[in-house]
């Protein structure tokens, strides 16, 4: 309650300042626009040497109707200068282990990742953290599997939801053209070279308003089909071999839909690969905002409306860019989303009732041999 308090006292400040008076500031892309993600936990004193990029690949193992059942991490976080090192990184974490060849040795806390050393001056965090299924919740992204069979014919059908949309109090109304397309612009700057997109102060007369906000996911995806499945047909992809494959943009508007027609069983199996788009508009014709208002194609509404959505767009963007908190800026993370059909072991068979006599236990010795042999075996692993 206390953090869905704070985000909207930071939305709603510039509005009310707007009442005293004609200089309001911006939304603050670094404050995010619901409590998840990055995923919250157990934080503690943070001592970080100049920290730079964090990169992420989220993997998100699915079952055959598209639901999460197994969910990791790998974090990449870098660090640039000299000194001590002692940080968090809080998400309902199970387990976290660092991968062959790394410098450095995690741990784990308080349902965090905990992290201590020394770095000489270039370090790479890395570890690789299985999460709980809390963490479900915090996706951006929901799969959905729908196969019907009918005789030897199936219908697949496969939906792509972007989980991202969501409402915020902000502001709209109209600013200073000239100041607006400067801000615009140099928005475009700082993300080029990888700088933090700090809220400035503009001149503009505002009213309150409820704004929607999503961030788009790019993504490809493939869904590979059994080798004996004849008469395929796809909508909404194309078929490549024994493979269906698709790609796009996943917005908020409706579902991505891909549907797979055909005779014999499919046994699909899913592999997508999306990544969060900083969508940052650009005036009608393209070239600078500046030169846009210098040419009359773009007035104070319209650049007011731009640029609030612009630093909402952000602000939504880099939580999702940051699945687990980073201790740098948000515009040096990336973030990966990985979701493929989870392996799920296969439930050993019941044992067969024995009869009576001399079979029943000829049965029972072959299971305690069997046993025995597993038991020597596994030493040997």
């Amino acid at each position: 309650m206390r953090v869905a308090a704070a985000v909207l006292l930071a939305l709603a400040w510039p509005a009310l300042a707007a009442a005293a008076g004609r200089q309001v500031a911006l939304p603050d892309p670094h404050v995010p626009l619901s409590s998840e993600p990055p995923l919250t936990g157990s934080t503690g004193q943070a001592r970080v040497p100049r920290p730079g990029r964090t990169r992420e690949v989220i993997r998100v193992g699915v079952d055959a109707s598209g639901q999460p059942v197994h969910i990791s991490v790998l974090q990449r976080i870098q660090l640039l200068a000299v000194g001590d090192y002692e940080f968090t990184v809080p998400a309902p974490v199970r387990d976290v282990y660092a991968p062959a060849g790394a410098h450095a040795q995690p741990g784990l806390l308080d349902r965090a990742i905990v992290w201590q050393g020394f770095s000489p001056g270039r370090r790479d965090l890395v570890a690789v953290a299985t999460l709980d299924s809390r963490a479900a919740a915090a996706l951006p992204l929901a799969l959905r599997v729908d196969a019907h069979t009918s005789g030897d014919r199936f219908r697949l059908v496969l939906e792509l939801l972007n989980r991202t949309r969501t409402r915020v109090l902000s502001f709209t109304g109209r600013g200073d053209a000239a100041g607006l397309a400067a801000v615009l612009d140099g928005v475009h700057r700082s993300l080029a070279r990888g700088q933090p997109v700090a809220p400035p102060l503009i001149t503009a007369d505002v009213r309150p308003a409820r704004i929607a906000v999503e961030t788009p996911f790019a993504f490809r995806g493939q869904l590979a089909l059994a080798p004996s499945v004849r008469g395929v047909r796809v909508a909404g992809g194309r078929l490549d071999g024994s493979r269906v494959v698709f790609s796009g943009a996943a917005t908020g508007a409706r579902p991505e839909r891909v549907v797979v027609t055909g005779t014999g069983d499919p046994q699909p199996r899913i592999r997508l690969v999306a990544t969060p788009v900083r969508e940052l508009p650009s005036p009608r014709g393209g070239g600078s905002w500046r030169k846009a208002v210098a040419r009359g194609r773009a007035g104070g509404r319209d650049l007011l409306i731009a640029s609030v959505g612009t630093m909402l767009g952000l602000a939504r963007a880099n939580q999702y860019e940051t699945f687990l908190a980073t201790p740098g800026v948000p515009e040096q993370a990336q973030a990966t989303y990985v979701y493929a059909t989870a392996k799920i072991a296969a439930a050993a068979p019941a044992p067969r009732p024995s009869g009576a006599g001399i079979p029943g236990f000829v049965s029972v010795a072959a299971v305690l041999l069997a046993l025995a042999a597993a038991v020597v075996a596994w030493a040997y692993l």
